[in-house]
């Protein structure tokens, strides 16, 4: 199989560029480290839990990346502890591991990466034979018969409990036949994750009574790139079909924001308990890690009958050709145009450093859902046409009637200030144009610019959960926090991959850099089409980009980032213009 092996070398590359980048930014200076969010210096022990094996840790500044569930290596006078992260709030981080006590300060680092060892194995397991798991493997090879999408025996019916518009309903059935392999993309807001419930509950319940006769219920299992996916998708579940049996399985501490009624387990209570949990028909969720580990301890063996990826565009080629060990029928759902997989280094530039849902589109093409509940129609139609043109250039997207007629809920208070002219209802796309030069990855003047729209939103009515502030670049993060502190809670300001998934009346997106040689330098990072295609697809009723004249003053000679400066310079083209003088704050 010439496909596993070609990517059985991405993966080496792969883990050769990650760990090359983690030895040259060990060695950075400390500072450095601490600014880039890979390290936070001089935390110092505060309390101590010897029943729970608890530990609380408090620094002057934290502005990491870490996150629940990470796995972070304490080190202190030249000895180092790994730990688990349990939670963390501002200064204060609560971990759980063996560490000395005493009052020296710890640094705390993320802990080297790890090898792709398990996606390795399971590729390294795959079986030739076309009718094992084999066959996905085959599938993404390269494009032939479309047969894979005919299903396999006994097709079954959608729920037939839910409303779904005629798009949405077409993939529902093509999914609810079983095919080998297939994939659909779901733009902002078109109903992606109501689609993929409906198919795993039609699966699930179905599948009951279709497959009784041999004494064998469908075994549904949900999987994803990172537990919040898994964890948006099975809440969706659970709204759209209260009564059916969801389970997470894994680290705990990643189950935030997790519907009270889905059932927690441990890798071991999952053993113990997986007959039972088929019997009752439940969907099982867990990350693609996990799956592919658990396939890993069955030898191998499919742990359920169909595997639903969710958020399919993140999740990297070579993991997704390993899928076949899980399932033999394997439904993915995500968005080629959103925030892809991550490579490291030279692996970036591999021919088959794509995501599966890339690779399944270029081979066979994706069921498309075209219509969007969440935007209104000006947003849809400038999103669409930067990023889901048709052959003409015309928009794929459309609203809904709903969707495309809600304008900003606010109050102006006075029409004829710039903050209420970039807030008016009839102008759903603002440009706040800055004159500011030079600044590369914060930007101050920017930061009190959105201080004063921030504010004037909050006194027109709007909760500070109807706003998002987004941003590029970490330091613009914490500027804009630092500049917003007087703000009351509530109000979301990270950055751009932070937030993908999630939707607010009004999104500000602080571009934050005004060098057009740094941006030359970085243009494959600024202007990242899934990433802006992420940012200003937030919004419902009010985008508001806050920035540069110079973002125009780009010159760029590589034709493909010429290209995505073009399709951002498209949405900023659809933006009315506001220029701000510098004192405009």
């Amino acid at each position: 199989m010439p496909l596993r092996d070609d990517l059985l070398e991405l993966l080496d590359i792969d883990d050769a560029a990650r760990s090359a980048e983690y030895e040259q930014r060990q060695g950075l200076s400390l500072e450095v480290r601490v600014i880039r969010g890979h390290a936070i210096a001089t935390l110092r022990e505060t309390a101590r839990d010897a029943a729970t094996g608890t530990i609380v840790l408090e620094c002057d500044q934290n502005i990491s990346r870490f996150r629940r569930g990470d796995t972070i290596v304490l080190s202190a006078d030249g000895h180092s502890f790994p730990v688990e992260l349990l939670d963390f709030d501002g200064t204060r981080l609560e971990v759980k591991g063996e560490l000395p006590q005493g009052s020296q300060p710890w640094l705390a680092e993320a802990a080297p990466p790890q090898p792709n060892d398990l996606v390795r194995q399971a590729l390294q397991g795959i079986r030739p034979a076309p009718e094992v798991d084999g066959s996905i493997v085959q599938l993404l090879e390269q494009a032939g018969e479309r047969d894979h999408l005919n299903g396999l025996p006994a097709p079954l019916a959608i729920h037939p409990g839910m409303q779904l518009n005629e798009q949405q309903a077409q993939a529902a059935k093509e999914a609810v036949n079983r095919p080998r392999l297939w994939g659909m993309q779901g733009p902002p807001g078109t109903g992606k994750s109501r689609v993929a419930s409906m198919v795993a509950e039609s699966l699930a319940g179905q599948g009951d009574v279709v497959l009784r006769r041999n004494r064998r219920r469908h075994a549904v299992l949900v999987v994803a790139q990172t537990h919040e996916a898994v964890n948006n998708l099975l809440n969706c579940i659970v709204e759209m079909f209260p009564q059916r049996g969801t389970c997470k399985i894994g680290n705990a501490m990643r189950n935030v924001a997790l519907d009270a009624s889905v059932t927690r387990l441990s890798v071991g209570q999952y053993f113990q308990q997986r007959r039972d949990l088929r019997d009752r028909g439940a969907i099982i969720g867990m990350t693609l890690h996990l799956a592919l580990a658990l396939s890993h301890q069955a030898d191998g063996n499919p742990v359920a009958d169909t595997i639903i990826v969710d958020e399919a565009g993140q999740v990297p080629l070579a993991s997704g050709a390993a899928l076949g060990r899980l399932a033999p029928s394997v439904l993915l759902f995500g968005d080629v145009e959103q925030l892809p997989p991550i490579y490291a280094g030279d692996a970036g530039s591999h021919d088959l450093a794509m995501s599966v849902l890339e690779r399944v589109d270029r081979l066979y093409g994706l069921s498309f859902l075209p219509t969007t509940y969440r935007m209104n129609d000006v947003i849809t139609d400038a999103i669409g046409r930067a990023y889901y043109p048709d052959e003409n250039g015309a928009s794929r997207l459309s609203a809904t009637l709903a969707a495309a007629a809600r304008r900003f809920p606010i109050v102006l208070v006075d029409p004829t200030h710039w903050v209420d002219v970039a807030l008016s209802p009839d102008t759903p796309i603002v440009w706040v144009q800055t004159q500011e030069q030079g600044q590369y990855q914060s930007s101050e003047h920017e930061a009190r610019i959105i201080h004063c729209l921030t504010t004037r939103m909050l006194q027109g009515g709007l909760r500070t959960a109807d706003i998002a502030i987004l941003t590029p670049f970490r330091q613009q993060v914490r500027q804009i926090q630092a500049t917003l502190a007087d703000m009351p809670p509530g109000v979301r300001i990270d950055t751009i991959e932070r937030l993908q998934g999630q939707e607010a009346e009004a999104v500000i997106v602080s571009a934050a850099c005004s060098s057009p040689a740094w941006l030359a330098e970085n243009a494959r990072f600024f202007f990242n089409d899934a990433r802006w295609n992420v940012a200003a697809s937030r919004g419902r009723t009010k985008l508001i980009f806050v920035g540069s004249a110079t973002l125009g003053q780009v010159r760029l000679a590589d034709d493909r980032l010429r290209a995505s400066m073009d399709r951002f310079m498209t949405l900023l083209n659809e933006a009315a213009v506001i220029k701000v003088p510098a004192n405009a704050d």
